[in-house]
């Protein structure tokens, strides 16, 4: 995922999650979107969506996953309106840009 970061140490039990508890009360971006993303299976889509929401428009995976989390919740005119914010702060949806950000979360 972004950076390289080994993300199973900040799961429940696992060696960096009090760390990662802290980081997410601060309001570190990145913590909230891995704890948004990674919590989505175990908690709900509607749930993982009220985490990543304090990090939308300004940080592009959070934006991307309420965009796609409201897609597959069938919220359709949600889903446009945070699209719709990821192209204006960051980048069109076809482009490049774009798919490199997939790409590094394959990596």
């Amino acid at each position: 995922m972004e950076d390289g970061f080994v993300t199973c140490q900040i799961r429940q039990g696992c060696q960096f999650w009090e760390f990662h508890l802290k980081c997410v009360s601060a309001g570190n971006r990145k913590a909230i979107y891995y704890e948004g993303f990674l919590t989505a299976p175990s908690i709900g889509l509607k749930e993982s969506i009220k985490i990543l929401e304090p990090n939308v428009p300004m940080h592009g995976f959070s934006t991307l996953a309420v965009a796609i989390f409201n897609v597959c919740l069938g919220n359709d005119k949600e889903a446009s309106k945070v699209f719709q914010l990821f192209v204006a702060y960051h980048h069109d949806l076809r482009s490049d840009d774009t798919c490199e950000m997939g790409e590094s979360i394959d990596n």
